[in-house]
């Protein structure tokens, strides 16, 4: 997860928790044999298992954040967990939460989860509503923009095939115009600025919107602007944009 400020957290610098993912990706890929694999995943699984506390919702977060960075590391490990029984329904749990940083690290996760489409419609049916309404009520900007992120990721689920389009033609068109506005936003902070640019990295799969991005001057600069920062997370995001 990219979440810096959980209760009881190691000091991190802006790119530690990507370079723990790299470090989890790199030790399960030396692995040698199945058996092997299947060890380093059953660690994880109950790693996640001893974390989840009912009565402890600070544990709950530290299990999510650390599915987030399964995910983004050795993403076969991150998503056979989050195929056990309780992770997706912990992170939706997670989005109605009143506490913001409940809000943020679920939301986080969610984004990143969703990459398989079969994440992505358990999402669909079980939480889009609920980032809808995080992304309408919540006056907190870091939590709102990546509430769109996920509304972002989710609407150009299906890609090319309109059988599988999730959200009404247009969507996605409105959707990047409010990324675009929070790119250019000087009083936004670049971590913040980050999810804008994932934001339009999925909803420039669509000719439409990449059409009006490379038409948006002041947009494109603020990209490549932000291209330049020192949190190596952004470029990934960048490139696919």
């Amino acid at each position: 997860g990219q979440v810096p400020d959980l209760p009881d957290q190691l000091p991190m610098t802006e790119n530690t928790q990507l370079i723990a993912s790299i470090l989890l990706n790199k030790l399960y890929d030396d692995l040698r044999c199945d058996p092997e694999r299947d060890n380093y995943r059953e660690i994880c699984e109950e790693y996640i298992k001893s974390k989840f506390d009912p009565n402890d919702m600070d544990k709950n977060l530290h299990a999510i954040q650390t599915v987030s960075g399964l995910l983004q590391g050795p993403f076969d490990v991150g998503n056979k967990i989050v195929g056990m029984q309780g992770v997706m329904e912990m992170m939706v749990a997670l989005c109605g939460s009143e506490r913001e940083i409940d809000q943020m690290v679920a939301v986080e996760a969610l984004i990143h989860a969703s990459t398989k489409m079969s994440r992505a419609t358990f999402i669909i049916t079980n939480g889009v509503s609920l980032l809808k309404d995080i992304y309408k009520k919540t006056k907190n900007e870091k939590i709102k923009i990546r509430a769109l992120v996920g509304l972002c990721k989710l609407g150009s689920a299906g890609g090319d095939d309109y059988s599988m389009r999730q959200f009404a033609e247009g969507s996605t068109e409105k959707l990047a115009k409010q990324c675009r506005k929070w790119l250019i936003n000087p009083n936004i902070d670049v971590r913040t600025k980050k999810w804008a640019v994932e934001g339009l990295a999925y909803l420039t799969n669509d000719a439409d919107v990449k059409d009006d991005f490379v038409e948006d001057e002041a947009a494109l600069k603020a990209m490549f602007e932000l291209s330049k920062s020192t949190d190596k997370t952004i470029l990934y995001a960048v490139a696919c944009t």
